[in-house]
């Protein structure tokens, strides 16, 4: 009988912008949902934008944000909402994240070396 392998993975390290201030579209707000973290369940969104600078292959590169769905000022959402339209969301009123989808801003990012490789942050 012939023997059935399968492949391990191999880690591949992606390309990621450079650190500093990019140019960068939002490309897609995705809701993730209950996420458990390190402070318990969290209703988590994902923002995902392409930036300006491309890949070995001519490619966008993209960052990913992961941001607790919480218009509380001292999140990281509100922040970011003032960030691409210059106010604060009213904390009192559902906000439309995906209204804001084809935003262009500036974003800045930091560099995370871990073992498992770098990862580009947004800061």
């Amino acid at each position: 009988m012939k023997t059935v392998v399968a492949k391990k993975v191999s880690k591949k390290q992606f390309e990621i912008p450079a650190e500093g201030p990019v140019m960068a579209t939002l490309v897609e707000v995705r809701d993730l949902g209950e996420v458990a973290t390190g402070y318990g369940k969290k209703q988590k969104v994902l923002f995902i934008w392409d930036t300006d600078e491309t890949d070995e292959g001519g490619a966008q590169l993209k960052v990913f944000e992961r941001l607790t769905n919480t218009l509380h000022p001292q999140g990281r959402l509100a922040p970011r909402i003032k960030s691409i339209t210059g106010e604060f969301p009213d904390e009192d009123e559902d906000y439309n994240l995906t209204g804001l989808e084809g935003s262009r801003v500036q974003l800045v990012i930091e560099h995370n070396r871990t073992e498992d490789g770098v990862y580009a942050n947004i800061a």
